[in-house]
């Protein structure tokens, strides 16, 4: 069995002047034109797969590395490739629906680690306590959490 590889190309589009491949012999697994090298901390990039257009083929590689892992999660691909650093990311492949008329089409996101933990949203827990429910926390617990309405012993 061959190897799973990826490559990214340089292109001559201005709005998306990367290629980004991931190939098992003469296979392409997944193509999708993205906006740059590598998302980063700041989050995520929008990808686009190459087969929804016309592209120029103007290429010029940029890298060739071994992909270790490939995995698929629902909605989620996970890529762990053979290189000291930036080696983990994901794809995160969602389905809309217009909203102007019937149909959907595909959103494609590109992600890391790193960005996704720079941009987790804060999160307010919210619930209704039941006096009922009794709750004891550890003294040494500087932090604790709240929970309202509850009976809350320390």
């Amino acid at each position: 069995m061959p190897d799973i590889v990826w490559i990214l190309e340089r292109t001559g589009d201005t709005k998306f002047p990367y290629r980004l491949s991931i190939q098992q012999g003469d296979a392409v697994l997944l193509r999708l034109r993205v906006q740059d090298k590598w998302p980063g901390a700041r989050g995520h990039i929008f990808c686009m797969r190459e087969e929804l257009r016309q592209w120029p083929d103007v290429l010029e590689e940029i890298e060739r590395v071994p992909v270790v892992s490939l995995n698929r999660y629902g909605k989620r691909l996970a890529v762990i490739l053979d290189r000291p650093i930036n080696k983990r990311c994901d794809f995160l492949f969602l389905t809309k629906r217009y909203k102007t008329h019937d149909g959907e089409y595909e959103q494609v996101f590109w992600r890391t680690q790193q960005g996704l933990k720079q941009h987790r949203p804060k999160v307010i827990l919210t619930a209704n306590g039941n006096p009922l429910l009794h709750i004891i926390i550890d003294r040494n617990e500087k932090y604790p959490w709240n929970f309202h309405g509850c009976t809350v012993e320390r």
